[in-house]
């Protein structure tokens, strides 16, 4: 039975390092998927790990990447959700402003519980990092005491 493995992550590094830890233990890219709102710790994640270059909606890559960003830092246009993993397919460009429940319709359609995609995209918001791992049961534990042991964030669901 496949597991999803949850964590929140403050920092690009801390991401990275879980990465590479999960991988030496056997884990695969294509078991892990990052969430962000910011397109440069996902660029920065993928050169420092070798994980597929993040997809991010319209305009996620080039000119229109820049302009969309500045476009959203400047509260002009809601973000969105730039995305590296399998989870790109159902999540990459979903809006995550604060007037805006598309990153929490997206999560739900995955698979989780109404409040906890709630308190995740709301981190997401903040600038925080979202890492989802899928394992089999038998190796959920060990996957998820890598993931615990780089400064993952409480998140209160």
């Amino acid at each position: 039975m496949t597991t999803l493995l949850i964590g929140v992550y403050r920092t690009e590094q801390d991401v990275s390092m879980t990465i590479e830890e999960l991988m030496e233990a056997g884990a695969e890219r294509k078991e892990i998927s990052i969430v962000s709102n910011q397109h440069n710790d996902l660029e920065q994640i993928a050169e420092d790990t070798g994980m597929k270059p993040f997809s991010g909606g319209y305009g996620a890559r080039g000119i229109l990447n820049t302009l969309e960003q500045l476009a959203s830092d400047l509260r002009v246009m809601p973000q969105r959700a730039a995305v590296s993993g399998p989870g790109a397919k159902l999540l990459a460009g979903a809006e995550t402003g604060s007037r805006s429940d598309d990153l929490i319709v997206r999560l739900t359609a995955i698979g989780i519980p109404k409040d906890d995609a709630r308190a995740y995209a709301a981190e997401v918001r903040r600038g925080h990092l979202l890492m989802m791992v899928t394992s089999e049961a038998e190796d959920a534990a060990g996957k998820m005491a890598i993931m615990e042991k780089h400064d993952v964030k409480p998140v209160s669901i």
